[in-house]
C-alpha cells in the first residue's frame, strides 16, 4: 500500500476540543470513519474494475479497509491486501512495460474529504454541550 498523507490539522483541533466532550464521542466517530473508508474503498474498486486488463480488474477484489482504535484516535487504512494486491503496484505505478493507468488513490480520498468533514462537524455540533 502506498503511503498517502492528508492534512488533518483541522480534524486534530476538533479532536483536541472533543476531549472535553462526552465520552460517547468515539461511538459516533467510528461509524463516520467507517462510512468514509467504505466510500473510498468502493471508489478504488471502481477505478480498478474500469481497467482494460483482466488481471488489474481482479485486484479490485483485494481492496479492503481496517479500522483501528487507539488512545484518543480512530484510524482507517484502505488499500489492497497481499498477495493478489501485489498487482496493485502495477495498476497504480506501472512498470517499464506499461501499466500505471489507474487513478491515484489520493483522488478518492480527496473526493471523500468534504463529506467526511461535514459528517464530523455535524457530530461535534450535536454533541457539543
Amino acid at each position: 500500500m502506498t503511503g498517502i498523507e492528508i492534512d488533518t490539522s483541522e480534524v486534530r483541533r476538533v479532536a483536541a476540543d472533543a476531549t472535553r466532550m462526552p465520552g460517547e464521542l468515539s461511538r459516533w466517530l467510528r461509524p463516520a470513519i467507517s462510512k468514509g473508508a467504505l466510500n473510498i474503498k468502493r471508489a478504488m474498486q471502481a477505478d480498478l474494475e474500469a481497467s482494460g486488463n483482466a488481471g488489474i480488474r481482479h485486484v479490485a477484489r483485494s481492496i479492503s479497509y481496517d479500522i483501528t482504535d487507539g488512545d484518543h484516535t480512530i484510524e482507517a487504512e484502505i488499500g489492497p491486501d497481499k498477495p493478489s494486491g501485489a498487482l496493485a503496484n502495477i495498476a497504480y505505478f506501472g512498470t517499464s512495460r506499461g501499466g500505471g493507468h489507474t487513478r491515484d488513490p489520493i483522488e478518492p480520498l480527496t473526493e471523500e474529504a468534504e463529506a467526511f468533514q461535514k459528517a464530523i462537524s455535524e457530530i461535534v455540533e450535536d454533541l457539543w454541550p
